[in-house]
């Protein structure tokens, strides 16, 4: 049976190349949230409300598409992924990282184990699982990909 493609960007294929993928599906006015899979690991989301915005320090989330990896060891936060592309430079330093709460990020996504309204549980376990799945991989061959999947033309505020 065919693959249904649920959006343009489940179409991208490249050999070689690993996928994160995230798929926003809620938000309020104080974060957006959703789930996330990457190789065998899967769990959820938490970043800043939108709208969407390329435009740096908005403490807003980035826009849904495709995304390049380097590896981040900054003074905060190390051996994370750092995300970058042709619209969000790899100098914003949007990170997927720990965290459970949006004032815990001023752009970066956050993983967890777990989730409720504005929450993301057991970040720091959720984090080690992604960091051994990534180790064994070249990180040119990581690629993000953000889907906003919520589920009606009004996006769904939980306030």
């Amino acid at each position: 049976m065919p693959k249904l493609i649920t959006s343009f960007l489940d179409a991208i294929e490249i050999s070689n190349i690993t996928y994160f993928d995230i798929y926003r599906d809620t938000q309020t006015s104080n974060s957006t949230t959703g789930t996330f899979t990457f190789g065998d690991v899967s769990g959820y989301t938490l970043e800043r409300p939108g709208p969407d915005t390329t435009t740096p320090n908005m403490r807003l989330r980035i826009p849904a598409g495709v995304y390049n990896v380097s590896l981040h060891n900054g003074t905060s936060y190390k051996n994370v992924l750092k995300l970058f592309n042709d619209q969000v430079a790899a100098s914003r330093a949007i990170l997927i990282h720990n965290g459970n709460y949006p004032k815990n990020t001023d752009g970066c996504i956050l993983v967890g184990c777990s989730r409720s309204k504005d929450f993301v549980g057991s970040s720091v376990k959720k984090l080690n699982e992604i960091r051994a799945t990534f180790k064994d991989i070249d990180i040119k061959n990581i690629r993000v990909r953000v889907h906003n999947n919520f589920p009606h033309r009004g996006i769904p505020f939980l306030d």
